[in-house]
């Protein structure tokens, strides 16, 4: 079941607007993008963040 980026609790809205500026707008695309640690990496460059907060982000997106 996908959840919107929106419904993530204790993220940033500014992260959130990021990750829609960068297509991310539901629970699956975002853990399909950061299923690896290449995945995760890539992203956190695109947002311009660390990896462990790319990671601590699709953990939220896992556990909705």
């Amino acid at each position: 079941m996908s959840v919107s980026i929106d419904k993530f609790k204790n993220i940033p809205d500014e992260l959130k607007v990021q990750l829609k500026m960068q297509g991310f707008l539901n629970s699956d695309q975002l853990l399909e993008a950061t299923r690896t640690p290449a995945g995760r990496k890539s992203v956190a460059t695109k947002l311009g963040v660390d990896s462990n907060t790319v990671l601590e982000v699709a953990n939220r997106a896992d556990l909705a």
